[in-house]
């Protein structure tokens, strides 16, 4: 009889070693990714995982403070030209039409802007375009085609609108 309770008690401790106890496991919170919404809605799921499962306190950690100042994108420096009263562009820029504002041109007295013409050809026959997005394909006034004189395969320059090298 000895025997066969110790067995018994073997065998049911045999039983709770093989299956502890689950773990208390906390629910599955997705925070957005951005900060500090994202370091809050952390903070606020390990709380309330401690509150739920008994064990050490919560882990929080300090969340970023966000900022009241804006930070604004440096602009692109455009220096305008062509017009009434306006500086004349440097010795290494030509002053050209907006291509902003197709609607008004040199001649009628609006403002154009100084660029560099050190990028590649553009345009003509083959239609090339600009390697570069932030450059547009206008005419160059240094050679001497003149698409509005019956040279329709004038090829342009790349150029960057806020007077920048374009190489």
């Amino acid at each position: 009889m000895k025997l066969l309770f110790l067995l018994f008690a073997l065998f049911t401790l045999t039983l709770a070693l093989a299956n502890p106890k689950p773990k208390c496991q906390c629910a599955v919170v997705r925070c957005p990714g951005t900060q500090p919404e994202l370091c809050e809605c952390e903070n606020s799921a390990a709380i309330a995982c401690a509150k739920q499962c008994p064990g050490p306190p919560a882990k929080v950690k300090p969340c970023p403070v966000p900022s009241t100042t804006t930070t604004q994108p440096p602009q692109p420096t455009q220096t305008l030209c062509g017009s009434r009263g306006m500086t004349p562009c440097a010795a290494d820029q030509y002053c050209i039409a907006d291509p902003n504002n197709l609607s008004c041109s040199l001649i009628a007295d609006c403002p154009g802007l100084c660029v560099k013409f050190d990028g590649p050809l553009c345009g003509g026959f083959g239609n090339l375009q600009c390697p570069s997005k932030d450059q547009v394909c206008v005419e160059d006034p240094r050679d001497a085609c003149d698409p509005g004189a019956g040279g329709r395969d004038c090829a342009g320059a790349c150029v960057r609108l806020d007077g920048r090298s374009s190489a």
